[in-house]
């Protein structure tokens, strides 16, 4: 159970800077939680990566990341490409262990041979099995490239924040330009953001805040640890870390602006009248619908 949040945003003298939020909470089956579990690593000179989901194969992959980053460093026009195909030589590694573990044979064996060793209906079962297997791990990798400004012609340093997860309707990997989420929560955390209409051009303390927020209010989802980590991630790859006054602010914030609970207070709001609905064959005719 994992929230995991990155947004950019803008901070002095126009230069981005990209708040990262995680919580700590991990689960150890057959044992219980604690908040505990660092989702976050270090993936290259000025990458990181925000983890959710299992946590052997979320290392295993940031490690895959982390080795194709020193052979081909990311760059504005490789790096959706390059982070696909680190991903999908990943998950064919882990569906050649499935099939060589069950069968005794990788599955470009049965690609390759299948039909003709097997026959028809095995290929068949074996396509099926293979569409079931799914890496089960979610990233978002962030990190700063360098851009020529047209307008200018000088270079800038860009932020990326690039999704990984198949938890999406279209492809696994996706270049966000303000925000993206992760997780157990990110319904939660997505929804509160895009209210917020939090953008790349709105100030550092907002988007500490706005982050905050939604990382607050994912905890309403089961299994998500009120512990927290705000991280701010500069262009030239240096991290700070949100003080305790950070975050006592960040609280003060939410008791003014952020949603409240019912109390007794505000039940009168919610006093329930007769005239509030109408029997339906009160409705005219043409205002039915």
């Amino acid at each position: 159970m994992t929230v995991c949040i990155a947004a950019v945003c803008n901070a002095e003298n126009d230069k981005n800077k990209v708040v990262l939020c995680r919580d700590w909470r991990g689960e150890i089956q057959g044992v219980g939680s604690s908040d505990n579990n660092e989702k976050i690593r270090w993936i290259g000179k000025g990458w990181v990566a925000l983890l959710a989901g299992s946590d052997p194969r979320a290392d295993e992959l940031c490690t895959r990341y982390e080795n194709h980053i020193k052979k081909t460093p990311f760059t504005e026009e490789n790096i959706v490409e390059e982070a696909r195909h680190v991903f999908h030589e990943y998950k064919k590694a882990l569906t050649d262990s499935h099939f060589s573990t069950k069968y005794g044979f990788p599955y470009s064996f049965v690609v390759n041979y299948g039909k003709e060793k097997f026959g028809e209906a095995f290929v068949s079962d074996c396509l099926d099995e293979a569409a079931g297997i799914i890496v089960g791990v979610e990233l978002i990798i962030v990190g700063f490239v360098d851009v020529m400004d047209y307008a200018t012609m000088k270079p800038w340093r860009a932020p990326m924040v690039v999704l990984v997860s198949e938890n999406t309707d279209g492809d696994v990997i996706s270049l966000e330009n303000e925000f993206a989420a992760i997780g157990s929560a990110v319904n939660t955390a997505r929804t509160m953001l895009f209210l917020r209409e939090q953008d790349s051009t709105d100030s550092l303390m907002e988007t500490i805040y706005a982050v905050y927020e939604a990382k607050t209010l994912s905890e309403t989802v089961p299994g998500i640890g009120e512990s927290y980590s705000i991280d701010v991630m500069d262009e030239d790859g240096n991290m700070m870390n949100l003080t305790d006054e950070g975050a006592k602010r960040c609280k003060a914030l939410f008791a003014r602006f952020g949603p409240r609970e019912k109390t007794k207070k505000t039940e009168r709001w919610f006093e329930m009248k007769d005239s509030y609905l109408e029997s339906y064959e009160d409705v005219p005719p043409n205002e039915k619908g």
